[in-house]
């Protein structure tokens, strides 16, 4: 039985796209390894904006810690401190002290 010539063509052509499907499939299952999945490449970058949002957030937080911790120890130590806080957040005076009060424009005198 004598073999048509066209059966080897059609054999190579059916085993390239063959190749071509798997090497397709492959580089398919690398891309989504490397870019896409829980450890791609978006991930990643994902992860690392995540990470630069915390960091600022931490630092801002540390900064405010500093600025508590300051003003904690001056509340301890510092009477110049301690007599203007007592003042300008309690309405505090010294013995002795008058007390003006001013009103608004349009205000009404207490007790009228």
């Amino acid at each position: 039985m004598a073999r048509s010539p066209l059966r080897p063509q059609a054999e190579s052509a059916g085993n390239s796209r063959w190749r071509l499907g798997l090497a397709l499939l492959v580089l398919g299952g690398i891309f989504y390894l490397f870019v896409g999945g829980d450890e791609g490449l978006l991930e990643i970058r994902r992860q690392s904006q995540a990470l630069s949002v915390l960091q600022a957030r931490v630092d801002q937080l540390q900064a405010e810690n500093d600025s508590l911790r300051q003003i904690l120890t001056m509340l301890e130590h510092d009477k110049d401190y301690i007599e203007k806080v007592a003042r300008e957040e309690y309405g505090m005076v010294k013995p002795g002290e008058k007390v003006y009060r001013l009103r608004e424009p349009g205000e009404q005198p207490v007790g009228e």
